[in-house]
């Protein structure tokens, strides 16, 4: 069921990149513009907080707390973010991670 999911994730992130290039070509802007990266946030985020944290599954010896879904939250926001993975996604993996407040850690990953 993982590696299931893992597929999904990355191809909903090709999808999202495919999309995310459209949209710019459709506004004529410039790909990982902030008018683009911002729909892409405002869609992640809505979806983020209507799931909860309840509904993550996440077994855990104890009751869900702020820093728990905080720290769970940015693995979500990160693991999206590498699934952006395209040949010409890197812009918009970047923008959306300054976005996030997760530069840093996309930095570390990519070695960028």
């Amino acid at each position: 069921c993982a590696t299931e999911a893992k597929c999904c994730l990355n191809y909903l992130g090709k999808i999202v990149c495919v999309l995310a290039w459209l949209y710019c070509a459709e506004c004529e802007i410039q790909f990982a513009a902030s008018d683009c990266c911002s729909v892409i946030v405002d869609a992640m985020t809505s979806e983020l907080e209507k799931a909860g944290y309840g509904n993550l599954n996440i077994k855990s010896l104890h009751e869900p707390n702020g820093a728990m879904e905080q720290k769970y939250g940015k693995g979500i926001k990160l693991r999206f973010l590498l699934s952006l993975n395209t040949e010409f996604s890197r812009p918009l993996q970047l923008k959306l991670g300054e976005m996030l407040t997760l530069s840093t850690d996309l930095f570390t990953i990519l070695g960028s």
